[in-house]
């Protein structure tokens, strides 16, 4: 992975992390104005559990890939 490649995944991660974000604050708003009755928003949940595992997944192979490079370069 080169580093333009970590930068835009840097970027596309930020996006999702906005997303995710704004789907909590959506989801918490509806829950706590709404009926109250957790199975009308139990697939939204589901969805921003969904989404926040694969964010970490990325960040995880992010971080392997840079620290690869980062130790690949000390080498040099």
């Amino acid at each position: 992975m080169l580093t333009r490649e970590i930068l835009t995944e840097i970027e596309d991660i930020g996006i999702e992390a906005k997303r995710v974000s704004g789907l909590a604050g959506a989801l918490f708003s509806a829950f706590y104005e709404g009926s109250g009755s957790y199975k009308e928003y139990e697939w939204a949940f589901d969805s921003m559990l969904n989404q926040a595992h694969n964010l970490s997944n990325k960040l995880t192979d992010l971080r392997d890939n840079a620290t690869a490079i980062f130790r690949k370069e000390a080498n040099k």
